[in-house]
């Protein structure tokens, strides 16, 4: 059975997050093993989840509160 594309983008955030059921996980693998639209779109979802850390100025590690 062909799922289209909008349906398995639509649930790889559930299966990058591991949240999805096991039969949703089979569907969206068999289809990403065929699909490269789906795969690129999984890698781009996947650097969008590391948060960017923020640079700590070592010689102020906190900031003085104004009053």
């Amino acid at each position: 059975m062909k799922i289209h594309c909008d349906v398995i983008q639509d649930l790889i955030p559930s299966y990058l997050d591991g949240i999805c059921s096991e039969k949703t996980k089979e569907l969206v693998e068999e289809h990403l093993l065929e699909c490269e639209q789906c795969r690129v779109f999984v890698e781009s979802l996947k650097t969008d989840l590391i948060p960017e850390i923020p640079q700590i100025d070592a010689k102020k590690p906190w900031l003085k509160v104004k009053r």
